[in-house]
């Protein structure tokens, strides 16, 4: 009886290697998925900072860099989720150069960054580049159904 079954085991550098290689395509495919992102020089849809929001309703405020690609593609999605609102949500949008102030009040570290009024009160935060439908996912869950 000759059996030439061997058995393979896993040692910590398979795992080590995995997750090296797992980190790496991460890395790629989200590097991919940004750059074929499309930015926007000035969103039609977003009103610029006011000096105060309503007390009534939801407002997204993109805090913003003017020659951020970065923040040009979220301002891109902000403008695509404009148009496809269906609810009484404002959509803002305040340059850090013209309003350093702000950053300092809402504790702004990083750009871009979204912040989320519901009855000027704070909600939610959207720090980084977020896809459109991510975005569609967290304005349904602050305001309920209001992506048709």
């Amino acid at each position: 009886m000759d059996n030439k079954f061997s058995v393979f085991y896993f040692k910590a550098w398979h795992f080590v290697l995995l997750i090296i290689l797992f980190f790496v395509l991460t890395c790629i495919i989200s590097e991919n998925k940004v750059q074929k992102m499309p930015t926007l020089e000035k969103a039609n849809n977003l009103a610029e900072w006011p000096d105060s929001i309503s007390n009534e309703g939801v407002h997204f405020v993109l805090f913003y860099e003017r020659n951020s690609d970065a923040c040009k593609k979220v301002r891109y999605n902000l403008n695509l989720l404009a148009e496809q609102t269906s609810t009484n949500v404002t959509f803002l949008e305040i340059d850090i150069d013209n309003y350093p102030e702000y950053c300092e009040k809402y504790n702004i570290s990083g750009i871009p960054n979204v912040l989320i009024f519901k009855n000027c009160t704070e909600c939610g935060r959207i720090m980084g580049i977020v896809s459109l439908e991510n975005m569609m996912l967290i304005c349904n869950r602050y305001i309920g159904k209001c992506v048709e």
